[in-house]
């Protein structure tokens, strides 16, 4: 799972594009889901690494809080 703006694959932290996270997230829990999900982080996070992970980390808990 990433975001980006629609014109490539940024792979930025979900939330900081206009992907409808929100929809997703809906979707995944009205089928049940139950496995994982994978964030995958680009290029603009490579110098700070322990900090997009846990905004990301924070962001998709957020989305998947009951």
């Amino acid at each position: 799972i990433d975001d980006n703006f629609g014109d490539s694959d940024s792979h930025l932290i979900p939330g900081k594009g206009n992907v409808d996270f929100v929809d997703l997230v809906e979707s995944l829990k009205e089928a049940s889901y139950q496995g994982y999900i994978s964030a995958e982080l680009g290029m603009p996070y490579v110098m700070d690494p322990t900090s997009a992970c846990r905004e990301t980390l924070n962001v998709l808990r957020s989305y998947f809080e009951e």
